[in-house]
């Protein structure tokens, strides 16, 4: 399992970089500390906000879909290949 995101301080509590963390997140980092040794593999990756928009646009999309969502590089969702080029370019600027 890879779990990226744009809130540092969450996955570095989650990746136990920090002894006390924030009350308000300390559940549910606690929680998927647990979960994770459910899994063989885990890594927790922080990204920038700016480069985060093609993961943001999928999750919206997943929620308001009554059907399952999978999708790669052969059948992206339009909105998802619009996010896909704005995460590109902010990439490119940011180089």
């Amino acid at each position: 399992m890879i779990l990226e995101g744009d809130s540092k301080i969450c996955l570095e509590s989650i990746a136990g970089k920090y002894q006390y963390v924030d009350w308000s997140i300390s559940a549910l980092t606690d929680n998927i500390r647990c979960l994770v040794k459910s899994f063989d593999a885990c890594s927790f990756s922080w990204i920038n906000r700016s480069c985060n928009g093609t993961a943001h646009a999928a999750a919206k999309l997943a929620l308001v879909s009554s059907s399952p969502f999978c999708c790669n590089n052969d059948n992206l969702l339009t909105a998802l290949q619009f996010a896909c080029k704005v995460d590109c370019m902010s990439l490119v600027l940011q180089s």
